[in-house]
């Protein structure tokens, strides 16, 4: 048997993966290469194993470009505010708040209560 997570896998076409439960969900070429497990893996140890793959991955990179632990922190800021302006777009975009030039921040603010509960 095969897992992703806790759900039992049935078949694997590819990138998408049918679940004995019956439900699908496709997974990108990278994530196929280590979510398939032998046995089922709880939230902590599901998310340890994404982790521990991206880290891996990450450290590559910066051993790749030689990086000096005097920019590691301007790198890693800068992923995470890239990270967090596109996922307030994304929820602008969602939500309907979105507006062309306009600072992301203002995306979420502009949600309203009618907006959560609909």
């Amino acid at each position: 048997m095969s897992y992703i997570w806790e759900k039992e896998v049935q078949t694997i076409e590819g990138t998408k993966v049918t679940f004995v439960d019956g439900t699908e969900k496709t997974f990108t070429p990278k994530q196929m290469e280590y979510i398939v497990t032998d046995e089922q893996k709880d939230a902590t140890q599901f998310r340890d194993l994404v982790t521990y793959n991206i880290t891996e991955e990450l450290i590559a990179v910066l051993r790749e470009h030689n990086m000096r632990k005097w920019d590691l922190d301007t790198v890693l800021n800068l992923i995470v505010s890239s990270f967090n302006n596109k996922f307030l777009i994304a929820i602008g975009k969602k939500f309907g708040t979105f507006e062309e030039g306009k600072h992301p921040a203002y995306f979420e603010e502009n949600i309203t209560m009618s907006d959560l509960f609909i």
